[in-house]
């Protein structure tokens, strides 16, 4: 497979968030729940707010740049809810989604470093990771 089809397979898969609804909210019974799409959306809007307002400068393009790509294993996985996680093996949720974003990024050369920043965010090892978070 190319790079360009890799590249394509990554956006397609992506686009997927713009139609998953977030569990929590269609297991709360809320009408009209809000996509992992929209969420991710509000996370980069918000993080760019945040970038501002704190005292010690932040590496903008590495916190937006998490913001953005935060949810993508969720393409693949879904919206699995925090009460849900409890029912399965410790740190289960997280080795699927690094496997997912790991898969996802293969052979895309755009997204070489979306792996590092992926897993950097998901350990919360960097402030630009506890921002978003």
């Amino acid at each position: 497979m190319t790079p360009t089809d890799r590249t394509v397979d990554l956006l397609l898969f992506a686009a997927r968030l713009k139609r998953l609804q977030r569990t929590g909210w269609v297991m709360s019974n809320v009408a009209d729940p809000e996509t992992i799409a929209a969420h991710s959306h509000g996370v980069v809007l918000i993080t760019l707010l945040l970038l501002d307002m704190v005292d010690e400068p932040l590496d903008q393009e590495k916190a937006l740049s998490m913001a953005a790509i935060h949810d993508l294993p969720e393409a693949v996985l879904g919206d699995v809810p925090t009460p849900a996680t409890k029912h399965m093996p410790p740190g289960c949720k997280a080795a699927a989604e690094t496997g997912i974003m790991g898969d996802l990024c293969e052979g895309v050369p755009a997204a070489s470093g979306w792996r590092v920043l992926w897993d950097e965010f998901a350990a919360r090892e960097s402030r630009e990771a506890l921002l978003v978070n």
